[in-house]
């Protein structure tokens, strides 16, 4: 009877257990990153850059709650029979090298832009979502 009564015991305590330590957890909400387009007259280095040559620039002020596959800065020469949208990561893009982490970013794009040039920056997250900077930019 002892032994029945203890075998009784461990099995409602293993039974209580189960049902309390597990519980249903809720998921976290999604933080996406927050990105700022750096504007391209601001590199701080400008005076060392070969003729020609451009740097686009992205800050991440807070890199969000999902891993971050690719970073940069999304372009497009506008000319007067283009709409007058903002680009997207299917238009030209320079992407930066590197994991995405805080703070100012620069990457040089190798051909001079010539033209009306829109740009504005981007991060690409690993659920395949794309974040755009809160802000574009346009320089000729």
């Amino acid at each position: 009877m002892k032994q029945l009564s203890l075998r009784l015991c461990g099995l409602f305590a293993f039974i209580f257990l189960c049902c309390v330590g597990c519980t249903d957890h809720e998921p976290r909400p999604v933080v996406l990153p927050r990105l700022t387009t750096l504007d391209i007259n601001n590199y701080p280095f400008s005076s060392q850059l070969p003729p020609g040559a451009t740097m686009l620039g992205i800050s991440i002020e807070d890199l969000g709650n999902v891993p971050i596959v690719e970073y940069g800065v999304a372009w497009r020469v506008f000319a007067t029979d283009t709409p007058q949208t903002f680009p997207t990561v299917n238009d030209s893009k320079t992407i930066f090298p590197g994991a995405a982490s805080l703070g100012a970013h620069w990457q040089e794009k190798g051909n001079p832009l010539n033209g009306e040039i829109h740009y504005r920056g981007y991060v690409i997250l690993n659920n395949g979502t794309v974040v755009y900077a809160n802000n574009a930019l346009n320089f000729d």
